[in-house]
């Protein structure tokens, strides 16, 4: 079977070849990004951990993707939080969330996470630290403790 063929103004191209490169220069890219993410990327946690549902959460306010995250949270919470305020939480003003500690009792947890500003106050990175309390509803771990930070009541 001949290979496709289409013109070009510089002649004849095998489209074939270009996509058997194209093929190969991704494949070549997603290696180097998964060997990227494995030294430096998101942490993975066990699916049905506090963790887990925490960086869930966390993911969705950097994504900026607020009804997602509302959906995080334990019912009683959800009820209180304003969509809209949420939008304007610590992840809208910090670089990065870190999972520091979580201490597990039974159905509850508390989860603790800082929060670094890279550029910082006055050009030196700092720190913010929250406590996040968590219920385990139904087997799914929800975000049941949020505080006027993030635009809750």
């Amino acid at each position: 079977m001949a290979a496709a063929c289409r013109w070009e103004d510089n002649g004849v191209v095998n489209t074939t070849t270009k996509i058997g490169l194209g093929i190969g220069l991704l494949l070549v890219g997603a290696i180097v990004v998964a060997l990227a993410l494995g030294q430096g990327g998101l942490r993975t946690y066990p699916a049905d951990s506090p963790e887990a549902a925490m960086q869930d959460f966390l993911q969705h306010l950097f994504a900026d993707e607020i009804r997602e995250a509302r959906e995080d949270l334990a019912p009683g919470v959800e009820a209180r939080c304003d969509v809209e305020a949420l939008r304007y939480s610590p992840a809208s003003y910090h670089d990065v969330a870190r999972i520091d500690d979580v201490e597990i009792d039974g159905m509850t947890a508390m989860v603790t996470v800082a929060f670094t500003d890279e550029s910082g106050l006055f050009d030196e990175p700092y720190e913010s630290i929250y406590e996040f309390g968590m219920e385990q509803i139904d087997g799914a771990w929800r975000i049941a403790d949020l505080d006027e930070r993030f635009g809750c009541r």
